[in-house]
């Protein structure tokens, strides 16, 4: 009886506590148009990195006019830009964590992987539900899946892992059957909302069994959809690729084909284009003889393969960079940080649509693989697949998907001496009117905030009413008319009209 009172005040302590917490508002959530995944209320974790961006501004004396506004792929009619959402075959990751994030970042496309051991655990039963979620949601939110037809399956005697042998399916009656019954479901279920197919990933030095796989498979694909567009993955140049032609032209189904697959990781993502391949471009690679073939310049694969008919070419089918010092996969065995993951991402776009290529960007968010959590993603998440918060690269690339799109003309590149280092100038037009994206090129981006201030740039042209505009955080500057001076960094940053650059309203801008 004497315990009542105590437990009564305990009570009413415990409900007015629990009564006050609801009548908190919720914290503000800095620029979170896509909003938080489920379970998530608050963002409680936010990246250090991405502050220390915004508070180092470019030093330019005119003021400071807003941010670039973003735009939703519903926003956006077209455009070559892509995000993987590879991995989920495997449940490396959590697509209900990430999805709403995907509209927000205004792709779109989206890379997917099909898991035939995923929809496939009983022979001859398949269960697409886990993909049907996937591909209804991009459709639905304005984004075009497209999809790899990959990997192996233990009931048939082959992995369903990356690297694992083409050899293992094709080179067993029964398991090649049964991947090709496969492989015309997958494409006859999704013909309506899927046309661009790609056939594996990554089967470099598989050549002759791979080239066999192209053929079948591609025999297969046009039987129930003539129309889709094939993507032959990215494999060692130029004897898998060769391969892979001859066979699929003997076949006579050549035509089929529309886009060859690069993976062009490299520390320098400028380098990826033209610089000659002369040995392993990062620590962890095993020696010049497997390097060989797999960095070689995109320029030269482009040319090869519009030698084989004008109408291919080459698609940047997943590239992208760590966030930290990686072990293992690629760009392995540099010091990588936040800070330079968003400037080497910022690159590769440029360097990309500069060259009006079709851009997948690996990947949205981190991978748990089985021996170590990848840090490619654009969201970090943890250990549990759970969201931790967006990092500056997200912020960078939804800045370039949400200006960069189909009314945005490539006019191509040039390089030049300025402020003592290599200067790459990518020149595009928007609404008649001239854009300029420059950024230090000669080497692998680096840890730093600063600006170089004051950079002569050579080659921007006469622009009448020019604005500057920081791709990793969208911050907007004027620029006095015929500007030829603009502050520099190892990362894109724009010099346009300011008619072509449209501002947030001011009750959207992070406060």
């Amino acid at each position: 009886m004497k315990r009542k009172p105590l437990f009564a005040a305990l009570a009413a302590l415990c409900c007015s506590a629990a009564a006050a917490a609801a009548k908190a508002p919720e914290p503000f959530i800095e620029d979170d148009v896509g909003g938080l995944p489920p379970g998530v209320r608050s963002r409680k974790t936010t990246s250090v990195v991405w502050k220390a961006f915004n508070e180092a501004p470019p030093p330019l004396a005119s003021p400071r006019l807003g941010t670039l506004r973003t735009r939703r792929s519903g926003e956006i009619a077209a455009s070559s830009w892509s995000v993987g959402c590879e991995c989920l075959d495997r449940d490396y990751a959590n697509f209900e964590m990430y999805k709403t994030f995907l509209p927000d970042l205004g792709v779109k496309w989206a890379r997917l992987q099909s898991g035939w051991e995923k929809t496939e655990r009983t022979k001859g039963v398949y269960d697409f539900a886990w993909l049907d979620a996937q591909v209804d949601y991009l459709v639905t939110n304005a984004i075009t899946p497209w999809i790899t037809l990959c990997y192996g399956n233990s009931l048939y005697g082959s992995r369903p892992w990356l690297g694992v042998k083409v050899a293992d399916v094709v080179g067993s009656p029964e398991g090649l059957s049964a991947w090709l019954a496969y492989a015309e479901t997958t494409v006859s279920r999704y013909r309506d909302r899927v046309t661009r197919w790609e056939i594996w990933n990554e089967p470099y030095d598989q050549t002759e069994a791979y080239a066999k796989l192209c053929a079948e498979t591609i025999a297969r694909i046009v039987k129930v959809q003539p129309e889709a567009e094939i993507v032959i993955s990215a494999c060692r140049y130029p004897k898998d690729p060769q391969a892979v032609y001859d066979a699929v032209k003997a076949r006579g189904l050549e035509d089929a084909i529309r886009w060859w697959a690069v993976h062009p990781y490299r520390a320098n993502p400028d380098d990826s284009y033209s610089a000659p391949c002369d040995g392993p471009h990062y620590p962890c690679e095993r020696s010049w003889d497997w390097c060989k073939g797999l960095h070689m310049p995109l320029d030269e694969r482009r040319a090869w393969v519009k030698s084989l008919n004008p109408k291919y070419d080459i698609l940047q089918g997943e590239c992208g960079c760590p966030a930290q010092l990686e072990f293992t996969h690629a760009l392995c065995g540099w010091q990588w940080t936040e800070v330079s993951q968003a400037k080497w991402v910022l690159r590769r776009a440029m360097g990309d649509a500069a060259r009006g290529l079709f851009s997948s960007h690996f990947a949205i968010t981190d991978n748990l693989y089985a021996n170590m959590l990848q840090s490619f993603g654009l969201i970090r998440s943890d250990l549990l697949k759970r969201f931790v918060y967006r990092r500056p690269a997200y912020y960078a690339m939804r800045n370039v998907y949400g200006f960069f799109d189909a009314d945005v003309t490539p006019l191509g590149l040039s390089t030049a001496k300025a402020g003592g280092r290599a200067v790459t100038l990518a020149r595009f037009e928007k609404k008649g009117r001239p854009i300029v994206a420059a950024w230090f090129s000669g080497r692998m981006p680096d840890d730093s905030f600063a600006w170089m201030p004051n950079v002569t740039v050579p080659g921007l042209p006469a622009f009448n009413d020019p604005v500057f505009v920081d791709l990793i955080t969208g911050g907007v500057w004027a620029l006095p008319k015929g500007v030829r001076k603009i502050p520099l960094r190892d990362a894109p940053a724009l010099v346009a009209e300011r008619e072509t650059v449209e501002l947030k309203a001011s009750a959207d801008a992070p406060k």
